[in-house]
């Protein structure tokens, strides 16, 4: 018996250990090729997230902050969590120079568990663009092709009403290629969509930015599933501060 549970202890162990690897392995890769990608595009600069470069929540998770600003075009934070047997990548794409959404691309990882949540929220001047239509349809597109994955459900929350377009997945390691190809797709989309946009005058620059602060002061207000935890762990006055410094980053292009 104590063989047994020798052997089935060990063996937890080994899976424990290649699923963090494989977890990490995975989340590196996502993240890399996302920032790669839009350094491919724009002037990409790293900024310094001060004391929001990491946020440890409950003592037990750290959340890790990366800032970067994007030339003539808004800033990107990549906010990455990974304590073995969970991680979790949640990637921001906020413009404020040119008429574009708002992008959030969140992945988690469990175990050997995975769920896909990209959301597009219209933080728009003109919301009935032809070009931003047009944009949505081949969001819709991408989600069509990867029908063969299950469709992840979220709860509802008082901000869905600025969801213009969605792509939420649910899998396993198994899948991992393909989720990486539903980033890349879903970026290259949005990158080909930027590049036809032209740069907006400081009054619409201002206006964008208002979009983003207003939405900063209610989530912080009204709350959210994830939000909340930031909230109870720092206090709504950090969680403002973080949400408007990295985590959106219009702070840095306001005049």
């Amino acid at each position: 018996m104590s063989n047994l549970m020798t052997t089935l202890f060990g063996g937890l162990i080994a899976y424990g250990g290649f699923t963090v690897i494989t977890n990490s392995s995975s989340m590196n890769k996502m993240v890399n090729m996302a920032v790669s990608l839009l350094k491919n595009k724009f002037e990409l600069k790293e900024l310094d997230a001060g004391e929001f470069k990491k946020i440890v929540l409950k003592k037990i998770l750290p959340f890790y902050s990366k800032l970067y600003t994007l030339k003539n075009f808004g800033t990107v934070c990549v906010l990455t969590l990974n304590i073995g047997i969970m991680s979790l990548i949640t990637i921001n794409i906020n413009c404020f120079c040119k008429d574009l959404p708002q992008m959030t691309f969140d992945v988690i990882f469990m175990l050997n568990k995975r769920i896909i949540f990209f959301e597009i929220y219209d933080f728009m001047i003109n919301k009935e663009d032809e070009k931003y239509k047009s944009f949505l349809k081949e969001i819709e597109e991408i989600q069509k092709k990867h029908s063969n994955l299950k469709e992840a459900t979220t709860s509802s929350s008082w901000y869905i009403s600025y969801l213009s377009g969605t792509v939420k997945k649910s899998g396993n390691v198994l899948n991992d290629n393909q989720f990486l190809s539903i980033l890349k797709e879903v970026m290259e989309v949005y990158i080909k969509y930027a590049e036809k946009v032209p740069e907006l005058n400081d009054d619409d620059i201002k206006k964008k930015i208002n979009y983003y602060k207003e939405f900063t002061d209610n989530l912080t207000k009204k709350g959210g599933v994830a939000i909340n935890n930031f909230i109870n762990g720092i206090g709504a006055e950090k969680t403002h501060e973080f949400l408007s410094k990295v985590f959106y980053g219009h702070f840095h292009y306001q005049k």
